[in-house]
């Protein structure tokens, strides 16, 4: 009775296989590393989205209730306000302006007993609305006379800005940590009308 043995792998077969093991244990690698590249790039490009969007809408809701306006520069705008829910007599001051490449709103609440109310500075609470702002050119003003949304340019205020004619805001917020890298640079405008400062109201 004859017995067969049954041959091993060879060197050669060994090592092809391990090489090919290897192989596709770096393609496994790089596509996870990719997949996980993605997911944080996606997961940054929503919150930069969620923090710029948060910030227009912060915006919005407050400088639409301005009853006068004190400064309109392209990084700064400020005004007096009514707060909802604001226990003041008086309105508060707020101001939206570019710092340290970030967006902050500061806000001042009257002091003392009318009408001669004060707004001392040291009493500005300021909080960060958006961060990696790349452009500190935040601000258009426009008058509202004959406004046409199909050309804007027809109302637009020239510096130095009359703080008296302004009755619609541009503001353009664009943010970007790093522009040379991925995600692209989220950027949100929007115009709002100042509906107390209004000359047909």
């Amino acid at each position: 009775m004859k017995i067969k043995h049954k041959k091993g792998m060879s060197l050669l077969e060994t090592l092809i296989t391990i090489t090919f093991i290897a192989v596709i244990g770096i393609l496994v690698v790089v596509l996870l590393s990719r997949t996980l590249h993605s997911y944080r790039s996606n997961q940054e490009t929503i919150r930069v989205q969620d923090k710029v969007a948060a910030a227009m809408r912060d915006f919005e809701s407050v400088a639409r209730g301005a009853t006068e306006v004190i400064t309109a520069d392209s990084d700064q705008f400020e005004f007096y306000t009514y707060l909802a829910g604001d226990a003041h007599p008086a309105p508060s001051k707020i101001r939206y302006f570019f710092e340290e490449d970030a967006i902050k709103k500061g806000r001042i609440g009257p002091e003392g007993s009318g009408p001669d109310y004060t707004y001392p500075p040291e009493n500005e609470v300021v909080e960060i609305l958006s961060e990696d702002i790349i452009s500190s050119e935040l601000f258009l003003y426009y008058s509202d006379v004959n406004f046409d949304y199909d050309n804007e340019e027809a109302t637009l205020l020239e510096s130095p800005i009359s703080t008296t004619a302004v009755r619609m805001i541009n503001i353009r917020i664009s943010s970007d940590k790093d522009p040379n890298l991925p995600p692209e640079t989220i950027t949100e405008v929007t115009l709002v009308s100042l509906r107390n400062l209004k000359n047909n109201l």
